[in-house]
């Protein structure tokens, strides 16, 4: 098991959390705990294939989770070439809605993270968070 500085053995995250199959729902899972108001969070591959996830089980469902996550990967494949075309780097996106949010980013140019929030989550904290969850989701993908 690859242990982060903010790694948290599986049995101490709160049990209504589903955490997927592998150390990187565990990851997910720790983002989940830390911020108020987080619904579920997925990494897909380039094709939109789920690789793992966590979710709050009383906020959504794997299906829920499954389907963010294929929708939004076709999408950030394609502003991928556009960043491409004008150096911009890998690109984010912040759905907000009324009901809440959807926070979707690269992963090393080959899988994606999407992360759905309720109403009223904390972006910001969301934001401080991604770069050291995406830091440990590269070393989890190799």
């Amino acid at each position: 098991m690859i242990h982060t500085s903010r790694a948290a053995p599986r049995a101490l995250v709160h049990a209504p959390l589903n955490l997927g199959v592998s150390e990187i729902g565990d990851r997910l899972g720790l983002l989940l705990t830390s911020v108020l108001g987080s619904l579920g969070a997925v990494v897909t591959d380039s094709y939109g294939d789920t690789i793992d996830y966590a979710f709050d089980r009383r906020r959504a469902s794997l299906l829920d989770v499954e389907l963010t996550g294929a929708q939004v990967g076709q999408s950030i494949e394609r502003l991928r070439s556009i960043a491409v075309i004008f150096g911009l780097g890998d690109p984010s996106i912040l759905l907000d809605g009324h009901e809440g949010s959807l926070i979707v980013r690269g992963i090393d140019h080959q899988c994606t993270l999407a992360i759905m929030l309720a109403r009223g989550a904390n972006l910001a904290q969301v934001w401080r968070e991604i770069p050291a969850l995406l830091r440990d989701l590269e070393v989890l993908l190799r």
